[in-house]
């Protein structure tokens, strides 16, 4: 559901492809490419670590 603001709650439904959209938004991000040098880990690593971390704030907090 939208809100006034333009803003999405997301719910569990969501977190697989909140999870998706922040591994391509990140993939060349200078920080979290310092944090993993090597692209195809990072291919790896950055969607388990977006699921996690976007499953966390579903659960506990408030994710938009």
């Amino acid at each position: 559901m939208v809100q006034e603001d333009g803003l999405m709650k997301l719910s569990e439904i969501h977190i697989q492809q909140a999870a998706n959209v922040f591994t391509d938004a990140f993939m060349e991000y200078p920080l979290f490419k310092y944090l993993v040098e090597n692209p195809s880990s990072r291919s790896i690593i950055y969607p388990l670590f977006f699921r996690l971390m976007t499953k966390y704030t579903v659960k506990f907090g408030e994710a938009y």
